[in-house]
């Protein structure tokens, strides 16, 4: 009996994973590259089982298609930053000289730095900045890239400007790649375009969203190479887009 329920869910995974590649090929069809949904299948069948999690698999929650690009890039000299701390952190750890990470959530972030010190990395930073309960968020629009609040409806009246400002304390064109998947991404996305060094990387995961577009926009003015990653990722039963862009100039 248990094979028969196992055997069923692997067949509702498969045409769950084929239904995404029509929605994609209907919604998208520039973005879709039928090889990578091939090849990427069996990371992501493992990915989506029970227990399976970013912290043991040490890697960050983007499409696979952005992590292949990173794993060709990354190296021993580089510098990172990212907002929002999780597998990405050991990720980046285990490739790079330093990773530097902000953090909105305390007990998350105690909850890496634990698995870090476990993995006997000394290589990363991991700094706690939690946002602060602001009324006048409620007037802000999410998207707008001053205005320093989250999409997340759950927390709309509070302020990720102290969050979003941790990268401002180092210098100009310090870092070789910075990720954005946290909070506040548009203005985090502001806050980043200084700090990145000529031919460093700018990471935007789900970069399809809606409320993303303007701050996509303002870096697109910028004429810098972009590759959009639409495909499966890890953890999720859905394709999505993570867009990085080469700070050319």
């Amino acid at each position: 009996m248990v094979k028969v329920n196992n055997d069923m869910i692997q067949q509702e995974l498969f045409k769950q994973y084929k239904k995404e590649i029509e929605r994609l090929n209907c919604e998208s069809p520039k973005s879709l590259n039928l090889w990578n949904a091939i090849y990427f299948f069996i990371p992501w069948y493992r990915s989506v089982q029970p227990g399976a999690n970013p912290l043991d698999d040490e890697i960050p929650w983007i499409s696979f298609a952005a992590i292949a690009f990173l794993k060709k890039k990354l190296n021993k000299k580089m510098r990172v930053y990212e907002y929002g701390v999780g597998g990405s952190t050991i990720f980046f750890a285990k490739r790079v000289k330093e990773v530097i990470s902000c953090e909105h959530d305390p007990h998350w972030g105690k909850k890496v730095i634990k698995r870090l010190k476990k993995l006997n990395y000394k290589n990363y930073n991991i700094e706690i900045r939690e946002p602060i309960l602001n009324s006048e968020g409620l007037d802000r629009n999410p998207s707008d890239v001053n205005s320093y609040i989250s999409s997340s409806p759950d927390l709309k009246n509070y302020s990720f400007q102290d969050y979003v400002e941790s990268i401002e304390q180092y210098p100009d064109e310090y870092f070789d790649v910075v990720l954005i998947d946290g909070r506040a991404r548009p203005s985090c996305l502001k806050h980043t375009l200084n700090k990145i060094k000529k031919n460093g990387y700018i990471i935007l995961d789900n970069a399809e969203r809606q409320n993303y577009s303007e701050a996509c926009a303002m870096v697109d003015n910028k004429n810098y190479p972009r590759w959009d990653f639409y495909s499966p990722g890890p953890y999720n039963l859905y394709f999505w887009k993570t867009c990085i862009w080469k700070k050319s100039n």
